[in-house]
């Protein structure tokens, strides 16, 4: 019995997370699509390939969040095998500092990595879209 409660909790967690994911975005592709919808004629035209390249990053990283949570549901189902592989962790994080840069600006946020070290973990490639 211990073992479904604990199951019910971890998936209570990650849906919550898997939530504050999914919406936190969405400000981005508002006020992006905001700024080219109202601006259109008062922006040049590298703001607005600017701005639409912003709206396209961000709407592929929400597509890659969705295909996550689809992996997720198929290793709790059994239905993806897991095939470890080594990862170097340090390209990994950079990729997501990128992912995230958007929304980072608007917040006024900076990331820096502070160690170029080689990190290598075996996480299940298919989960993490790798």
């Amino acid at each position: 019995m211990d073992g479904l409660k604990n199951s019910i909790e971890s998936k209570d967690r990650y849906f919550s997370l898997l939530a504050h994911d999914l919406r936190s975005p969405f400000h981005i592709f508002l006020n992006l699509s905001e700024l080219l919808s109202d601006g259109i004629d008062l922006l040049s035209k590298s703001e607005i390939i600017k701005l639409s390249k912003q709206l396209n990053i961000a709407l592929h990283k929400q597509y890659e969040l969705l295909t996550d949570l689809l992996d997720w549901s198929g290793i709790e189902s059994n239905q993806l095998a897991f095939n470890p592989e080594t990862l170097l962790l340090y390209e990994e994080v950079m990729k997501v500092f990128e992912s995230v840069s958007a929304l980072a600006q608007e917040k006024i946020l900076h990331f820096h990595a502070i160690s170029k070290e080689i990190l290598r973990c075996l996480p299940i490639p298919e989960f993490y879209g790798l």
